[in-house]
């Protein structure tokens, strides 16, 4: 579970959008704990300034979320490369960034921030937008039976025993029809006999097959590897990242291949 994340906060910090966005999560996500890290370069007053607000939105998360522990840091450098060492010296679960496509600071979460750490990160990444409606315990893999998606469904498979209903989704394209069936057979296996996962086989562009499934099913949360053997490695690098975040405003969990 991510019982600890640290979550990247620009400042000043929407926890409105963020509280909406992390409570409809955990009764999925097991959160106990949080870390905020404002990542930015500042002279020792700046820094000390951005300790005391940040310490007033650390009272306001814990009271609002009923977390055990809300905590938070300031450290100069490069988000990317800062949010990583952060969960690692604090031995986090993951990594929670909000990001929100009708905000100015959307460029810079979802581009610069948001996809350099889902290619550097070790951790799970969740990219974390508001939701619009309630929450229905829905959880979503999307799986291309590679090596990389193994390791989503592994966690995939833990968060499913909090989850209502879980779906698996593996998109056919035009070039992998012989690795979608041997994937469908491999998780039919695995999960034909669990009531609370559905499989669903689908064929054709992987983004509006995802984000048409996503809609149906009305999921709280869309599981993806890091990388894949297909087009759906490309999910969250560059355009298609963009669009796939944009159109499901649904939160994503990226999940690294180590795990």
């Amino acid at each position: 579970m991510l019982k600890h994340l640290i979550a990247g906060v620009d400042l000043p910090f929407d926890e409105e959008r963020f509280v909406s966005g992390l409570s409809a999560l955990m009764p999925l996500l097991g959160v106990e704990k949080l870390t905020l890290a404002h990542v930015k370069t500042l002279d020792k007053a700046e820094a000390e300034e951005a300790r005391q607000e940040l310490r007033g939105y650390a009272r306001l998360l814990q009271k609002k979320l009923n977390l055990r522990e809300v905590d938070c840091t300031v450290e100069p450098g490069l988000p990317a490369d800062q949010l990583n060492q952060i969960a690692s010296k604090n031995r986090a679960d993951g990594v929670v960034i909000l990001f929100n496509n009708h905000s100015k600071t959307y460029e810079f979460f979802l581009g610069s921030v948001a996809l350099n750490i889902a290619r550097t990160t070790y951790f799970p990444l969740l990219l974390l937008t508001e939701q619009p409606e309630e929450p229905t315990g829905t959880l979503m893999l999307a799986s291309d039976g590679s090596l990389a998606a193994s390791a989503a469904e592994r966690f995939f498979s833990r968060l499913g025993e909090r989850a209502q209903h879980s779906v698996i989704i593996n998109v056919q394209t035009d070039h992998d029809r012989t690795a979608h069936e041997r994937a469908i057979q491999d998780l039919q296996t695995r999960y034909g006999n669990d009531e609370k996962v559905e499989v669903i086989r689908a064929q054709g562009d992987p983004i509006n097959e995802i984000l048409q499934s996503s809609r149906y099913h009305a999921i709280d949360l869309l599981v993806l590897g890091k990388r894949g053997q297909n087009p759906l490695k490309q999910l969250m690098f560059g355009s298609t990242a963009e669009r796939l975040c944009r159109q499901l405003k649904r939160p994503v969990l990226i999940i690294p291949p180590n795990l």
